[in-house]
Order: structure tokens, then sequence, then C-alpha cells
């Protein structure tokens, strides 16, 4: 447990916030939040469970390739 917690912690990790969106920007992504903070990174880990992510994705209009979409069926 303290080797994540290490790595973390030079992460900018943000926990309990829902997502409105996500949009795709030309440095990485940039996330909305309901509450109306949006945050932007160059590097995006979604960990909410995958139909969640799925319909985050499309709500976005963010693109999937089609094999990628096909393996998360």
């Amino acid at each position: 447990n303290r080797l994540p917690a290490a790595m973390a912690r030079a992460l900018d990790v943000r926990t309990k916030q829902e997502v409105a969106r996500v949009e795709a920007t030309a440095s990485g992504s940039s996330v909305h939040t309901v509450g109306g903070d949006r945050f932007a990174a160059s590097v995006l880990v979604m960990t909410a469970p995958l139909p969640q992510c799925v319909r985050l994705l499309e709500v976005s209009q963010i693109a999937v390739a089609p094999e990628e979409a096909a393996r998360m069926q």
C-alpha cells in the first residue's frame, strides 16, 4: 500500500469528483465537473466502471476507435 501512495504523491489525483464531460485538447484533456470546476491534464486516467466511462465519452463526443469500442462491450 505504501508504494502506490508514494507514486501518487507526485500526481494531482482527484477523487469524489462527479464529471460532467471530458474535452480532448491539444495538450491532453480538460475535465469539467458537475460543480463547475475544470481540470486540465496531459494524461487522464478514468477509473469509473466501464459503462460509466463509455457513457462519459459519448456525452463528451469523444470518438473511440471501433476496435476499442468492440472491446468495451
